[in-house]
């Protein structure tokens, strides 16, 4: 009890409180009565008229005075006696607007060290990656209970002029407001940068995806759609289509355009030869006759297949035709593999009989225009099949080398024959697969997976160019490719190599090995039962076909150009 009279004397009567109210100290007073005493002589009867309980309260004060910073009476956190107010100006520690929990108790800790967490590190990296994080919080803001905690440390006394402490804030205020408003600046700035960086990269990416090595003709171009067709390009540079399958089933009209797609224009809508597909059509590079061979008349939308092996030839670009021969010597058959020499040389190979799903591998050829055909072998060594893609090479270091790709001979096959005697012997070709990281080894197949209904085409220098097909059940583009696929010519004669020198086997060869390489990922969606052809300028098109979505009728060319058709069927895919 006695410990909390001397406590609230203490507080009441403290120098400071004293002093704000104009009274003075009890040290004060006693000393001027002291001196008074001395000199007047009412000193004594004044002092005779304190109480006892005045002097014990001054006495006691008095004598603790000194001792009082080591006392036991309960002190706040900033060193001080505990009282009402707790400052010397009667203020609170606190601002109004917090709440007066303590920061030493174990929820100010909690939240001071997340107010410290959430801080930006101010590291000098993030100033330049992103300043963002210093305009969220452009600079560590003074806590008025931490600037009174260093001021009390900094001081001799624990008391604290709360002046110099909201000067010390306003200061600290108008250094954040001016290290915010630089920061907002250097803000403004980097996101223009970013605006103007983003925007680039957009137009790059347009630019990017817009150029490609196949660019669009026309998407539509003007003929109906279809798929197992055939074409034909002239001396004249005109492109013929003839018959296929269209949406109501076979057709037998034809067409004729120019090879940039424009003025496409019907020739006539019912042809002597009747509505087919499945057949070929082949063009003399000299005379420029056209020849169409074979096909079938049913099959389309639940008809029985009607399979034929008829003849037809046409001078005038399909405007008029002539039957040189109703059935030649081969059996009816469908989706085989055709090609024409310089001469004039027909061959046929190959193909379906439009029962079942099995194939055949025989081989004839014709040197009067279709009209008389000769056995050229009734089995070939590859095994029997129809829907495989057949080419002759016009030029390059193998000219009139004849190319068997892929094809269905009961399962999707992807070997590749070739043949120098225009089909009388074949060699199964090997090729290396850098792809599949296989270096040391050459194997009996192509690096492409096993599709039939795909096309392929030869320019004047022997690149083979092979274009989609039909996969085996569907990869991740679906069950139609739309992948591009080129073999560089062989090379022109067999060189014996010297002795081995080099365990590994691609340098004891005096050229490498034949490989397919992934020409390109074009734009154009995936698709079987097209057609392609080369122009004048060596320059591959492929034309109609059908895709997952139905029947086409584009035309794309294999050139390097900026399209923005090619940005939209990138989407489109």
């Amino acid at each position: 009890q006695r410990r909390r009279t001397a406590a609230m004397g203490r507080t009441a009567a403290s120098p400071t409180a004293m002093r704000q109210h104009g009274v003075p100290s009890a040290r004060s007073s006693r000393s001027g009565r002291t001196s008074r005493s001395d000199n007047s002589p009412g000193s004594p009867g004044r002092s005779s008229e304190r109480s006892p309980r005045g002097s014990a309260r001054q006495g006691g004060d008095s004598s603790r005075g000194d001792t009082s910073r080591n006392s036991r009476s309960p002190r706040n956190s900033f060193g001080s006696p505990r009282s009402p107010r707790g400052l010397e100006d009667g203020s609170s520690p606190r601002s109004p607007g917090r709440s007066p929990r303590s920061p030493r108790s174990p929820r100010g800790r909690r939240e001071e060290k997340k107010r410290k967490g959430c801080r930006c590190p101010q590291c000098s990296c993030c100033t330049f990656l992103c300043p963002c994080m210093f305009c969220c919080h452009p600079d560590q803001v003074l806590d008025r209970d931490q600037l009174i905690r260093i001021m009390q440390e900094g001081s001799k006394s624990r008391h604290v002029n709360m002046n110099l402490v909201e000067d010390r804030l306003r200061q600290d205020r108008q250094r954040r407001m001016a290290n915010k408003k630089k920061w907002k600046h250097r803000w403004a700035i980097f996101c223009c940068c970013l605006w103007l960086l983003a925007i680039a990269g957009s137009g790059f990416l347009v630019v990017y995806f817009a150029l490609g090595s196949w660019s669009s003709v026309c998407a539509k171009c003007g003929f109906p759609a279809r798929r197992h067709f055939g074409l034909a390009f002239t001396p004249d540079r005109q492109v013929v289509i003839v018959g296929g399958m269209g949406e109501e089933g076979n057709v037998g009209d034809v067409w004729h355009g120019a090879a940039d797609g424009s003025e496409f224009k019907l020739v006539t809508d019912q042809a002597p030869f009747g509505p087919r597909h499945g057949h070929a059509l082949l063009c003399d590079v000299i005379s420029g006759e056209l020849f169409l061979i074979g096909g079938d008349a049913g099959g389309a939308g639940g008809e029985v297949s009607q399979p034929l092996s008829d003849v037809w030839s046409s001078s005038d670009s399909g405007a008029s035709w002539t039957l040189r021969t109703p059935g030649a010597p081969w059996a009816a058959r469908k989706f085989m593999g055709s090609a024409i020499d310089s001469q004039g040389r027909l061959v046929v190979a190959g193909g379906q009989n439009g029962f079942g799903t099995g194939g055949m591998n025989d081989i004839w050829r014709s040197d009067t225009g279709g009209r008389s055909w000769e056995v050229v072998t009734f089995s070939a060594p590859w095994t029997a099949r129809h829907s495989f893609a057949f080419v002759r090479l016009p030029g390059g270091t193998a000219p009139g080398r004849l190319y068997v790709l892929g094809g269905d001979d009961g399962r999707r096959q992807h070997d590749v024959w070739a043949s120098d005697d225009d089909g009388r012997t074949w060699d199964l070709q090997r090729f290396t697969h850098t792809r599949e990281m296989r270096y040391r080894e050459t194997q009996e197949r192509a690096s492409w997976h096993p599709r039939t209904s795909m096309q392929a085409v030869a320019d004047d220098t022997g690149i083979l160019t092979m274009t989609g097909g039909q996969l085996d059940g569907g990869g991740a583009a679906g069950r139609f490719s739309n992948e591009v696929w080129a073999l560089q010519p062989p090379p022109s004669t067999n060189i014996t190599f010297f002795e081995k020198k080099s365990r590994d086997d691609r340098l004891n060869f005096a050229f490498p090995p034949a490989e397919w390489l992934r020409a390109s990922t074009p734009p154009w969606v995936g698709r079987h039962g097209h057609q392609g052809f080369v122009d004048q300028d060596g320059v591959a098109h492929i034309v109609g076909g059908e895709s997952e979505d139905g029947l086409l009728s584009d035309m794309w060319k294999q050139t390097l150009s900026v399209d923005i058709d090619n940005l939209r069927a990138l989407v489109n895919i």
